[in-house]
């Protein structure tokens, strides 16, 4: 399983999951596989030769080419119901760029309250033609296509930025307290979050050459394009950081409020 699923089912026993994901990379990435097996670990369903009623999969219709709001109606109508299986009851919607303006509406109050034991997954390959006001209410899952490579500690804190750069408040709250469980000494963590955001201005200024982690390079780039992260905010996210390690090293600042002060500001 994708080492971005584990994460997220980790996520949930720790209860720090969000209840709405979008799950979007091109074609061929692999998403809707990695969306219908994160269903099934969510529902506990393991019988893969039998339906699971505990999972709804919402697709473009047919005909239009789109999802209406009609499909969108029925969703509410399948997660008011109790999951049969105990645990939860999932949501895929396929092609969420599909969606009319007037479905997207109608979701974002599901989006908004969402019934307990209940997670939407969307899919999309152009996830720039959804409507912003869902983006703003989804927890956003890369997927690139390409096979991911075993990746040490060092290399895992990479994945914890990328979320931050994408991610709205809750997320990195959930974030902040994830890292002050599993981390005694917090100073590590801001050490190796430096040495990645040095890696990124290099990257930002032109000076690839620079670069510490070249294991991941690809996704450094990757990220300040698509991010946008310009000079001046990296120089500013440097600062930042510099000053939650010095506090960090020199206090006894409790590591969670220090991690989430650090993280909502970067």
């Amino acid at each position: 399983m994708n080492r971005k699923i584990l994460f997220l089912e980790k996520s949930f026993s720790e209860g720090t999951n969000a209840h709405a994901y979008l799950f979007f990379g091109p074609r061929g990435s692999g998403k809707i596989d990695e969306a219908r097996a994160f269903a099934r670990s969510l529902t506990g369903h393991t019988d893969e030769r039998r339906p699971n009623p505990d999972v709804l999969i919402v697709m473009p219709e047919e005909k239009s080419g789109d999802i209406t709001i009609d499909q969108i109606r029925s969703i509410t109508s399948f997660l008011v119901l109790a999951p049969a299986g105990g645990k939860n009851k999932v949501v895929i919607i396929n092609e969420a760029h599909r969606m009319q303006p007037e479905a997207a509406s109608a979701l974002l109050k599901t989006l908004e309250e969402p019934p307990a034991q209940s997670v939407l997954i969307l899919a999309s390959e152009h996830p720039g033609m959804v409507l912003p006001t869902v983006l703003s209410r989804v927890q956003k899952i890369r997927f690139s296509g390409m096979q991911e490579k075993a990746v040490d500690k060092k290399d895992e804190i990479f994945y914890h930025l990328d979320i931050v750069f994408e991610s709205g408040i809750s997320e990195r709250l959930a974030l902040a307290e994830k890292l002050s469980k599993e981390h005694e000494n917090i100073e590590e963590v801001f050490d190796r979050w430096l040495a990645l955001m040095h890696d990124l201005l290099y990257i930002s200024l032109g000076l690839d050459e620079l670069t510490e982690r070249r294991s991941l390079a690809g996704d450094l780039k990757r990220l300040v394009r698509e991010e946008q992260l310009t000079t001046d905010r990296l120089r500013n996210a440097l600062t930042v950081l510099v000053a939650a390690r010095f506090t960090a090293q020199t206090t006894n600042a409790n590591r969670r409020l220090l991690l989430e002060n650090t993280l909502l500001t970067l």
